[in-house]
């Protein structure tokens, strides 16, 4: 699946969420997961457990204490992650949270970030006012988008909603989608937990300021990732077969007045339903072509057609599905313009009820903005 993941915390529990869903997409054990902590350059933007009070020291040190209390915390982060994965690395940068992350994404190679859409402040539109906004637009592998405050449950990608409009740009989200599925066929029924640190155990925290009895502030020791689903190597359980959900919109391009002219006299009506009716035969047999690739992969592929507002319309086919995630590019049939924040997949990121993975379709990756 993926082999280098990158990971941005900033000491938050709202950040932390990314966690499990970083965990479910490493279940091979084969990749390499890089925990990344930035500190902004503006004085006392620091994560909450890091004490600032101190004014003693000079710059220089000052500077070594924070980056020595970001490694602890994330080495406490790694300890419990570390049967996700084959192996985790932590790292500390100071500079703009948005320009590190995807210089280090880049310097490492990463072929995905995974992130929370909120941080520290829990402030909303903070995935569009701040870091993942830029992240979004300047990374150059897939992006993962887990929703600060939604419902926690147990995290399992086996009801993926994938939205398409016919174009190439739109379908180079398709080998993700089939790599989910081969991991989800690949992975055992049952398995039995390995020993873990954890279990059984009350680990000291290197932490100032967290108690002794948690490695981390509202994570429980018997688990050493909270949400994550008894079928990942964290511990032994079942897994159901991966339905892919796929998705097309109809939509006229015409404004809602120009439709409502047209619509309003019998010719013009007679007109739109027939554009429409054949529009959607082929959408369906498009959607079937593509649905038989993914039987051949061990998914049940559903088939969808709907009109109305693309953003409007997925989201509430996630709804009716109870998708568990979310996978489309940034660009669909025209490939131009703000198609990601403009329209379509910001809405889409904005109302979401289940992590968001974005694919920037390589003809667009030279481009600065979205």
């Amino acid at each position: 699946m993926y082999c280098k993941v990158v990971v941005p915390l900033d000491g938050s529990e709202l950040a932390e969420g990314v966690l499990p869903h970083v965990a479910e997409m490493t279940r091979d054990r084969k990749g390499l997961v890089h925990l990344l902590s930035v500190v902004p350059p503006l004085k006392g933007i620091v994560p909450a457990f890091v004490d600032m009070r101190s004014s003693s020291a000079g710059a220089q040190e000052e500077k070594r204490r924070i980056e020595r209390e970001l490694q602890e915390y994330l080495q406490a982060v790694a300890s419990r992650f570390e049967p996700a994965a084959a192996e985790v690395q932590v790292d500390v940068r100071f500079g703009r949270p948005a320009d590190e992350i995807l210089a280090f994404a880049s310097k490492v190679g990463a072929d995905l970030i995974a992130m929370s859409t909120h941080g520290r402040s829990g402030i909303s539109r903070w995935v569009f006012g701040n870091v993942a906004d830029k992240v979004l637009r300047g990374a150059t592998c897939p992006v993962l988008l887990v929703r600060a405050g939604q419902p926690e449950r147990p995290v399992v990608y086996q009801r993926i909603l994938v939205p398409l409009d016919g174009s190439e740009l739109a379908e180079q989200v398709l080998p993700h989608v089939k790599a989910l599925v081969h991991l989800n066929r690949a992975s055992p029924l049952a398995e039995s937990p390995p020993a873990s640190p954890l279990q059984g155990a009350t680990p000291a925290s290197p932490l100032k300021g967290v108690a002794p009895t948690s490695p981390l502030k509202g994570v429980v020791p018997t688990s050493p990732l909270k949400g994550v689903v008894p079928t990942s190597p964290l511990k032994g359980g079942q897994r159901g077969v991966m339905h892919v959900y796929l998705l097309s919109v109809l939509t006229t391009g015409l404004g809602d007045r120009t439709v409502a002219l047209l619509t309003s006299y019998p010719p013009g009506l007679q007109l739109a339903t027939t554009a429409l009716h054949h529009a959607e035969i082929q959408l369906r047999a498009y959607l079937r072509s593509v649905a038989a690739t993914l039987r051949e992969q061990g998914a049940v592929a559903h088939v969808a057609v709907q009109q109305g507002s693309p953003a409007d319309e997925i989201l509430a086919h996630a709804a009716q599905v109870e998708a568990d995630l979310i996978a489309m590019t940034t660009h669909g049939l025209s490939g131009t313009g703000r198609w990601v924040y403009g329209n379509v997949a910001g809405k889409v990121l904005q109302g979401a009820p289940c992590p968001v993975l974005l694919v920037r379709p390589t003809s667009e990756q030279g481009e600065n903005g979205l």
